[in-house]
């Protein structure tokens, strides 16, 4: 059984996080939308520029600057984490995961606090929680 709700991260443990939802959603067509502060070279990945604006036609989100929009692959997401990483919690802003049509993950404040959509599964954020990689997840309806 899958749900929506919200999750509050370990701030040491965002390589981890970040890691194991891309895994679970890049199973699907996924699509990874972050902005940031900093420059990553992706030049291994396929992206496009995609504004300020998400073009997940579910987000309502706008921010400052350029977005950048990431195809997931299952088979790039060891090196997508590796590049990514010294960003996470830090010069990322924000970030969206689309799956499936609609979004799945969005991470604010530095991925300190997250929404995720009923695509992320109740036993890995069990399991995420139990290894303390979150500190807390609470789920706002079932489906």
């Amino acid at each position: 059984m899958n749900a929506t709700g919200s999750l509050e991260s370990n701030p040491d443990r965002f390589r981890e996080l970040f890691y194991a939802i891309i895994t679970q959603l890049s199973k699907q067509q996924a699509r990874l939308a972050i902005w940031a502060i900093e420059d990553f070279d992706l030049s291994q990945f396929k992206y496009q520029i995609i504004g300020s604006n998400s073009s997940f036609k579910d987000s309502n989100s706008k921010l400052a600057g350029d977005g950048i929009l990431i195809n997931l692959e299952p088979t790039q997401v060891q090196a997508l984490t590796d590049t990514l990483e010294p960003g996470l919690g830090s010069s990322i802003l924000h970030m969206e995961i689309e799956a499936n049509g609609s979004v799945q993950f969005s991470a604010y404040d530095g991925m300190l606090y997250a929404v995720f959509g009923d695509e992320i599964s109740l036993k890995l954020l069990e399991e995420l929680k139990g290894s303390e990689i979150i500190y807390s997840y609470e789920t706002s309806n079932s489906k």
